[in-house]
C-alpha cells in the first residue's frame, strides 16, 4: 500500500478517535471550560490553543495519542523522522436542548478545581480534521463530524 493510503487512513483513524468515547475524559474538560470555538492542537509538541485547554487531561490524552500514531506509523513502515508534524484541528459548539437537566459539576485536574458549580446538561459537536506532515507532503483527513453528551 502506498505511503499516502497508509498516512491518510492513520490520520482518519485518529481524527475519528479524538472525538469518540476513548477520549471523553478530555472532551468532557472542552465541554465545561468552553462554550464553543476551535481547537488546535499540536501532538508532537503537545500544545494546544486556546491555552486553557492545556491541562493535566490534555496531557494525557496527547501523550496516548501520540504513542498510538508512532506505533501506526512504525507499523506502516514509515520511518518517524519522516514526520514533521501532526495537527488536529477541530471547530465545537454547544447544542442546548428544549428539555433542560441542571446537575452539580465538579472538574477537577489533580487537586486543582478547574470548574465547580451548576451546569445545564448540554451536548457538544465537534467538525475537523488531522493533518500529517512528512518531509515531502501533507496528509489530511476526511471531515469528522461527532456529537456527544
Amino acid at each position: 500500500m502506498s505511503k499516502m493510503k497508509l498516512l491518510t487512513g492513520i490520520a482518519n483513524n485518529l481524527a475519528d478517535s479524538f472525538t469518540s468515547v476513548t477520549n471523553t475524559e478530555y472532551l468532557y474538560e472542552i465541554k465545561y471550560l468552553l462554550k464553543e470555538g476551535k481547537i488546535e492542537i499540536d501532538l508532537l509538541s503537545g500544545k494546544v490553543v486556546p491555552k486553557k485547554l492545556q491541562t493535566e487531561n490534555a496531557k494525557k490524552s496527547f501523550g496516548r495519542y501520540r504513542k498510538w500514531f508512532f506505533s501506526e506509523i512504525k507499523k506502516a513502515g514509515i520511518p518517524g523522522d519522516e514526520i514533521t508534524g501532526v495537527r488536529i484541528s477541530f471547530s465545537f459548539k454547544r447544542m442546548d436542548h428544549k428539555s433542560r437537566c441542571e446537575s452539580d459539576v465538579e472538574l477537577k485536574e489533580g487537586a486543582r478545581v478547574l470548574l465547580k458549580g451548576k451546569t445545564e446538561w448540554s451536548s457538544i459537536e465537534f467538525s475537523g480534521v488531522v493533518r500529517i506532515k512528512t518531509k515531502d507532503r501533507e496528509y489530511t483527513s476526511r471531515k469528522v463530524n461527532s456529537s456527544f453528551s
